[in-house]
């Protein structure tokens, strides 16, 4: 059972890296700072739009639009 979570734990720490590695690539401040705030500081919605002084209408939007420049940078097989 250990040897299960040890490899989980890893597979889901090669996975973080990876979104990591898309994130970073990105060219929009704004598209960076939404997506570590959500997927990598796991922050709540709320919490993302007080931060960057937004309203929760504009963060989802901003979400939506990073999420599509993002996928553009992730390598199709």
């Amino acid at each position: 059972m250990e040897d299960m979570i040890d490899r989980e734990v890893d597979r889901l720490y090669d996975i973080k890296q990876e979104i990591l590695s898309v994130i970073l690539q990105l060219r929009d401040n704004r598209y960076r700072d939404v997506l570590m705030k959500r997927y990598v500081d796991i922050k709540t919605w709320e919490q993302i739009a007080v931060e960057m002084n937004y309203g929760w209408t504009q963060v989802h939007n901003l979400h939506g639009s990073a999420l599509g420049a993002a996928s553009e940078l992730i390598p199709k097989e």
